[in-house]
């Protein structure tokens, strides 16, 4: 049976690159609960005549779209018929489709990987590749957010467009020729070690970007902080690996129809300048689910709902997945008799807030330490003033610039606040 999050999908899909605002997929939303217009209202606070307006309004767009009578009472089944019909479609062509994938190195489908919420995310993602031609894309945020999930997802929404889709991990390469060459033999058939032998790097460069505008491809570099420097302020590559810069300007500066994505803990220094409305570039800053969303992860383990542990683990997905398995295992699913424990990080919670810390500069560390030590959000003159003469204004903001790149401190209305549970984690390291 349809769920409600793939009905979310459909719609995205249905209505191609029409973006759903947030009173149409409020209104979507209620009404697939079996909520009438007068609930709907009451609970939102709209008028009636207003939802019942936008629902109308939204019926007839899906109407126009699929060539069918839609209405608020026979939405779902039409979604349901149309997904099975859909599915059908995509059972015959299989065979060809995969051979447009390439994950690692290994010819796959890309529709394998659990993605709980993101609808948002996705809608905007498709709407910046598909209508704004934005050709190179970061996914950033902290570990465990679902950078990758989500760029696995999008290739899922939108591998009809391409004609080649290439994901590769650059944990797997540890030198940047092997990871074009690799793309090179998979969309242009030539032999490997061919490549390798009579490639130098600028040559690997050209031939990728011909490839890319002679066909519409799809490349997804993972794990890009396995390249940038550590103990450094962030963003800045390490010594042998800055012709991934000189290829992303390529990108940026070379005629062609294909985009990449990158995901990545950290934004890159250069990118993140070039990020405006009028350039090819744009950075997605992922924060945790909300948590109508994590609870999904829950159910998946057989837990009941819980505000309390989403709003601890800052609805990380890693460490909720994390956490409901310890849950079950030792606390036979007793949420409660687990976060009496007063003990949230462990096991690889762990391990990836240590490498978080220790990615970090050491004007980075004493800022998150002050920020840990003292509790709540501080305003910047604040910062300046405790943390400085011992470290020069200078270094201070380049600092807060790095830890917003890394998304590790968000800043609201001049107050600086760093990332929960990293901040718990440097304080029990003391």
């Amino acid at each position: 049976m349809m769920q409600l999050e793939d009905a979310l999908n459909l719609l995205a899909k249905i209505l191609e690159l029409k973006e759903v605002n947030n009173i149409q997929q409020m209104v979507f939303v209620e009404s697939w609960n079996g909520k009438t217009y007068q609930e709907i209202a009451q609970k939102t606070g709209y008028d009636r005549d207003y939802i019942k307006d936008v629902g109308c309004r939204l019926w007839q767009s899906i109407s126009n779209h699929l060539e069918l009578k839609v209405t608020k009472s026979n939405f779902k089944a039409v979604l349901r018929q149309y997904e099975l019909e859909t599915l059908s479609s995509n059972n015959d062509n299989l065979n060809k489709t995969c051979e447009k994938l390439c994950i690692n190195g290994s010819l796959t489908d890309i529709n394998s990987q659990f993605l709980v919420g993101r609808n948002r995310e996705v809608i905007q993602l498709k709407k910046w590749i598909l209508l704004d031609k934005i050709r190179l894309i970061t996914i950033v945020g902290m570990g465990g957010i679902g950078k990758t999930a989500l760029a696995n997802k999008l290739a899922e929404v939108i591998k009809e467009q391409f004609d080649f889709i290439f994901a590769a991990s650059l944990l797997q390469y540890s030198q940047f020729k092997d990871l074009l060459s690799e793309f090179i033999t998979f969309t242009s058939k030539i032999d490997k070690n061919t490549i390798v032998q009579d490639f130098n790097d600028t040559h690997l460069i050209d031939k990728t970007l011909k490839i890319m505008a002679s066909n519409r491809c799809l490349l997804i570099f993972d794990n890009l902080e396995s390249i940038l420097c550590r103990e450094q302020i962030s963003g800045n590559y390490q010594k042998n690996q800055t012709n991934y810069n000189y290829f992303f300007k390529r990108i940026l500066e070379t005629k062609h129809q294909s985009h990449l994505i990158i995901t990545s803990r950290e934004n890159i220094a250069d990118l993140k300048r070039q990020n405006t409305k009028s350039s090819s570039v744009r950075s997605l800053f992922l924060s945790g689910l909300s948590c109508s969303e994590a609870d999904k992860i829950l159910e998946e383990q057989g837990l009941s709902s819980s505000l309390s542990l989403v709003t601890k683990y800052s609805g990380n997905p890693f460490f909720l997945e994390t956490a409901a398995t310890t849950i079950k295992s030792l606390f036979s699913g007793d949420i409660e008799a687990f976060l009496a424990q007063d003990i949230l990080i462990y096991g690889e919670i762990y391990h990836l807030l240590e490498d978080t810390v220790n990615r970090l500069s050491p004007v980075e560390k004493t800022v998150m330490h002050y920020l840990a030590t003292n509790g709540k959000s501080q305003k910047l003159d604040s910062i300046i003033k405790n943390i400085s003469p011992q470290v020069s204004r200078r270094e201070l903001i380049e600092s807060l610039e790095s830890l917003v790149r890394r998304s590790l401190i968000t800043v609201k209305q001049g107050e600086i606040l760093p990332q929960p549970l990293l901040a718990e984690y440097i304080t029990l390291s003391e």
